[in-house]
């Protein structure tokens, strides 16, 4: 009898599985879709220069923001599961809120490198003006991008599968579609980098108060913060980003 029960409730954990998964595999699919229809869009309502400093920016965030990363997207997941008890809550968010100050003074120091780089630098490099002003909005925005893939990961940390891959993929593209709409309409379409760049800042924020709500949806009345060394967490830092780079290379 208690046999067939364990059966049973092993079937529904494979079917509950395999149901996430589909529903995971299905948002993803979406998010394809719907970036692929901006990007349709995109090049048949606006301007070629428009897309080209887009598709500038767009290359230069993602590369420069995933060494900002500093692999803290991934090491998330590790410290979530070493501190998955309720009453090691506190001890999480306090290196979640380590890591979110390592992304600021990173990104701080992006930013200051680009204000201080000469404009002469800048026209050598890319042959142009146009580059280093972008760089710098770039810059501005790097801290706000690094925030958005952090908390997408962390929602992975407290089995929110599906909220991760909504703001990994149709969350991630529905800000920069809406804007470009409204850009169309108002017949203004030399906004297209702010725009984009700003649908990060958007992210960032909604984000952050979903992982807010968690926190306190999560911390129990009496919770005992774990101390824990800090030389440990930059290893852990270390390996991830060594790890990363070393794919690229």
């Amino acid at each position: 009898m208690l046999k067939k029960l364990s059966n049973q409730f092993y079937k529904l954990q494979q079917a509950s599985s395999l149901q996430g998964a589909i529903s995971v595999m299905f948002l993803r699919i979406c998010g394809i879709l719907l970036l692929f229809g901006i990007t349709i869009f995109l090049t048949n309502y606006y301007d070629p220069k428009a897309v080209g400093a887009y598709e500038f920016t767009r290359s230069s965030l993602f590369l420069i923001g995933g060494f900002v990363l500093l692999g803290t997207d991934q090491s998330i997941l590790f410290f979530s599961g070493r501190f998955a008890k309720k009453d090691q809550v506190r001890a999480l968010f306090g290196i979640y809120l380590k890591m979110v100050k390592m992304l600021l003074l990173a990104s701080l120091l992006i930013l200051v490198i680009a204000l201080l780089t000469p404009k002469s630098a800048y026209r050598v490099v890319f042959n142009d003006s146009t580059s280093g002003y972008l760089l710098i909005w770039v810059s501005f925005c790097l801290f706000f991008y690094a925030i958005t893939l952090l908390n997408t990961e962390f929602f992975r940390g407290f089995s929110l599968q599906g909220k991760s891959e909504l703001y990994r993929g149709i969350f991630k593209q529905l800000p920069f579609g809406l804007g470009l709409l409204i850009l169309l309409f108002f017949k203004n379409q030399n906004y297209v980098v702010e725009v984009f760049l700003g649908s990060f800042v958007l992210l960032a924020l909604i984000s952050s108060l979903e992982i807010l709500k968690i926190y306190r949806k999560s911390i129990p009345k009496k919770a005992y913060p774990l101390k824990y060394l800090l030389k440990q967490f930059l290893n852990q830092q270390y390996l991830f980003q060594s790890v990363r780079w070393g794919f690229i290379c």
